[in-house]
């Protein structure tokens, strides 16, 4: 190892790398852009972001950034609040798997409202983007799987350090101010998977996002912080996992080499809910397809899940729809009786329909230990059992959403439309359609947000 931490290196190389011309690793931002304003759209109507906009009114009366869910203007710390807190209302934005982090939930906000605030280009958003999922995936190899198996949620303490850097690259900022965002992000991290399943666990993501915001503006204010703040005593890696060689060596292994954003890309969401379901999800739709199977034939249905994944869906019987996103038995149901996971079946009182709390007894979760390594394409078994005591079960590698096993652009086409309707849009401008699916062909970004925030409410 050098001399040099591992806090200093990350600066460097987030200060020091040339303006991202990797093509492959813009497509994924520019998509990842395009995705989680369809998540802000849709997320805007849950009643945590109502409830979040009336309470922030109170304490911003004059900003000038757009915000989802109200024409009423806020700062950008506001802003990125309520907007991350809307990305991730619906648990419909993507995961990036190496950082365990809900990275765009975080980075787009964030970025969004420095970059109204100082009216930066689409392609400045999206540089900034790819360095910040290479922060979110080198801080994350540092301190997990452990520090997501005791229990804390990486968006809100890795997306945070993260972002701050991502928001500092966006500002312009050196090694030095770079280094000062992330270590004040450090101080400002911290969330516990314990709100899964509240209205608490989106706010997570967009916290995140307002501590990146404020990180980086501190750091441009030349409000400096500890240096080494990832490594050694009382740091990142001390309080928050377990001092460990091999992972530092990891979280530096191809630095400014291939990018990460490149190498592992996004796990885009099919289904609204959390993403340790997706691939029983997938499985069981595969199934029903395949086999036409009817739900009244169906006697069992059963899953084996690692425990890490299981977990994060310890919601048999959901009692509203912030429960039902993290519950196994209520999406598999959903699909098995309807073969299709929409935003409809989140919303009023569709959790409690009676045709569904029955056929919950129905499925089956079996817990079985974490594999040595957990991958991205670790497969998971799904099997149903039929009423004359024939089965029929399938093994998922690449879940659908993933980069070996993508959503067609028909799939996301109809993800874009579900959001915007529940948001009460039936449509919205082709130009500015155009303008969110490829972001870096804006100029000055007030060119997108402005119309935007035409689209909101006058009233929340």
């Amino acid at each position: 190892m050098s001399d040099i931490s591992i806090s200093s290196r990350l600066a460097e190389w987030a200060a020091g790398v040339p303006p991202i011309d990797d093509s492959r690793s813009m497509a994924i931002a520019r998509g990842a852009f395009s995705d989680t304003i369809a998540c802000m759209f849709g997320g805007m109507t849950s009643d945590g972001v109502r409830r979040l906009i009336q309470v922030t009114r109170n304490w911003d009366n004059g900003g000038k950034n757009t915000v989802f869910g109200t024409r009423h203007r806020f700062s950008p710390p506001w802003a990125a609040l309520i907007n991350g807190t809307a990305a991730h209302a619906l648990d419909f934005d993507d995961n990036f798997i190496p950082a365990f982090t809900h990275a765009s939930a975080v980075l787009v906000p964030a970025l969004l409202a420095l970059g109204e605030s100082c009216n930066c280009t689409g392609k400045a958003l999206l540089d900034a983007y790819v360095v910040g999922a290479e922060l979110h995936t080198r801080i994350g190899l540092l301190v997990n799987p452990g520090h997501f198996k005791n229990g804390w949620h990486a968006t809100a303490t890795v997306g945070t350090i993260g972002t701050a850097g991502a928001c500092a690259r966006l500002l312009g900022l050196d090694s030095e101010g770079i280094s000062a965002a992330m270590s004040i992000g450090f101080s400002l991290a911290a969330g516990s998977k314990k709100q899964f399943g509240t209205m608490m666990k989106p706010i997570h993501a967009g916290l995140a996002a307002q501590h990146a915001v404020m990180a980086a503006s501190m750091a441009a204010a030349g409000i400096n912080a500890a240096v080494d703040f990832l490594t050694g005593e009382l740091s990142f890696q001390a309080h928050y996992a377990e001092p460990d060689l091999s992972r530092e060596k990891c979280a530096l292994d191809g630095l400014g080499q291939e990018l990460c954003l490149s190498t592992y890309g996004l796990l885009v969401k099919r289904f609204p809910c959390c993403g340790s379901a997706h691939k029983t999800l997938d499985g069981f739709l595969h199934l029903r397809e395949a086999h036409q199977l009817h739900p009244k034939r169906i006697k069992r249905a059963i899953t084996w899940l690692p425990e890490t994944m299981s977990r994060n869906l310890r919601f048999d019987r959901p009692r509203n729809e912030n429960e039902a996103r993290f519950s196994l038995h209520y999406n598999a149901a959903r699909i098995l009786l309807e073969g299709a996971l929409s935003l409809q079946h989140f919303a009023g009182t569709a959790v409690a329909e009676p045709a569904v709390t029955r056929f919950l007894d129905r499925i089956q979760c079996e817990t079985i230990p974490d594999p040595d390594t957990l991958t991205l394409s670790t497969p998971l078994l799904s099997r149903v059992e039929l009423d004359d005591g024939s089965a029929y079960e399938t093994a998922v590698d690449h879940v659908r959403g993933s980069a070996q096993n993508p959503l067609s652009p028909t799939d996301m086409a109809f993800k874009f439309r579900d959001c915007i309707q529940l948001a009460g849009i039936e449509n919205i401008p082709e130009r500015l359609f155009g303008q969110i699916s490829s972001i870096d062909t804006c100029g000055p970004i007030q060119q997108l947000m402005d119309p935007i925030a035409r689209l909101m409410p006058e009233t929340e």
